[in-house]
């Protein structure tokens, strides 16, 4: 999928896709609880491909969301008890 420098400008500047960083610190306040978070990292567009790990409060809220600029590539939940 890319990632030169003028893929990602005309991502953030066009598409108004989100810079990655940018993505996790406006999940970090506005995300009420692990699913939320999950899903705004998985579905909003960002300007880069990245692997985001994401882990909760609670069991089983672990989370590898592999991205590229549209979505998630993968998502892989964690659960260290079921051996994953």
């Amino acid at each position: 999928e890319g990632g030169r420098w003028w893929e990602n400008a005309i991502a953030a500047f066009l598409n108004r896709n989100y810079p990655v960083s940018w993505l996790v610190r406006d999940t970090l306040s506005r995300a009420e609880d692990f699913q939320s978070a999950v899903l705004r990292l998985a579905g909003i567009p960002i300007i880069a491909e990245v692997y985001y790990i994401v882990g909760g409060v609670s069991p089983k809220e672990g989370m590898v969301i592999t991205r590229n600029r549209r979505g998630p590539a993968d998502l892989w939940p964690l659960d260290p008890l079921g051996g994953a």
